[in-house]
């Protein structure tokens, strides 16, 4: 009878510490929110993950902080020197802006879609139509990211779906805020972490001719030219963003902090990431590359969304 009572004490015991447990970490949870923003809300059953209803995002927090940067100016894609303030914490896509999502906001203010299509213009190697270029005609799905669009068409739909672009010092925090080279931390890149040039696209895989940088890598990521934005789960960053190396290179607001003394000339803007038809080194996180006046769209670079904690 005694070890009977032992038991029911023990179970009441543990049911009740078990319930205190959780209480606890609900209130904790809780403390640790953001205020709620018109429009987002908690994603049900994927804790630190919210919705933005406009769009259907789905957007993680980054908290306020110092980040470890780059040296300010263009075409770096070396290891973080110095560091800068994030004053204000902020929520960015985790994964890119989709060919769906941007179809509807297309239907939604009466523009024209821009094309899904990526035509390879020849092989890397002989110049000539290319067997080996798996993506000759390539039609992106609903899944992968959106491509062909300006920086002033991604800053509209940001605007519309009630955020904004990221500025380059928020997108490099968000892919990784202690001087990494890549958003997965120190693993060399392969074929599980980044969609790059690869042996699955030798070829030169572009409307607008952007050439497969030399010296593809040794892998086949199975992707011929982009690929959906929730693949590679192994490649994201720290705050769970995905594709922030890879699959398509993203525009972003310049800041002083990354320019330093460099200028973008009139009509220029900056994109990060590396993509799809990009060498490996450049996917690193902080290579900054300014647009050139031949590029105002281009099957490379698409976009992410980014709102304002407060």
């Amino acid at each position: 009878m005694r070890g009977a009572r032992r038991t029911v004490r023990r179970t009441v015991n543990a049911f009740v510490g078990a319930a205190a447990l959780v209480t606890w970490v609900a209130l904790g949870t809780r403390a640790q929110e953001p205020p709620p923003l018109p429009g987002l809300t908690a994603a049900p059953g994927r804790p630190g993950e919210w919705t933005n209803a406009a769009d259907g995002s789905t957007l993680v927090r980054v908290p306020p902080g110092a980040m470890q940067i780059r040296p300010p100016g263009l075409w770096k894609h070396y290891p973080g020197e110095g560091t800068a303030g994030v004053h204000s914490g902020f929520f960015i896509g985790k994964y890119e802006v989709t060919w769906a999502q941007y179809r509807r906001f297309c239907e939604a203010t009466g523009r024209a879609p821009p094309s899904n299509v990526i035509a390879c213009k020849g092989d890397w190697v002989t110049g000539q139509p290319g067997p080996s270029c798996r993506c000759r005609r390539f039609e992106a799905e609903d899944d992968h990211p959106v491509f062909g669009v300006s920086f002033e068409e991604a800053a509209a739909y940001c605007a519309w779906a009630g955020g904004r672009l990221p500025t380059a010092l928020e997108w490099e925090t968000a892919a990784g805020a202690d001087g990494r080279e890549y958003p997965w931390g120190a693993a060399a890149p392969d074929g599980t972490r980044l969609n790059a040039a690869d042996e699955s696209n030798a070829g030169e895989c572009s409307d607008h001719r952007v050439r497969i940088n030399p010296g593809l890598a040794p892998w086949d990521d199975g992707f011929g030219c982009t690929a959906p934005v929730t693949s590679l789960p192994l490649g994201a960053s720290p705050y769970g963003c995905h594709h922030m190396s890879g699959n398509v290179a993203e525009w972003v607001v310049a800041v002083p902090e990354v320019l330093g003394d460099a200028k973008l000339q009139p009509g220029q803007h900056l994109y990060l990431g590396g993509s799809w038809a990009s060498h490996h080194g450049h996917c690193r996180i902080g290579l900054r590359r300014p647009t050139t006046s031949a590029l105002p769209r281009t099957t490379t670079i698409g976009f992410r969304l980014c709102r304002s904690a407060r």
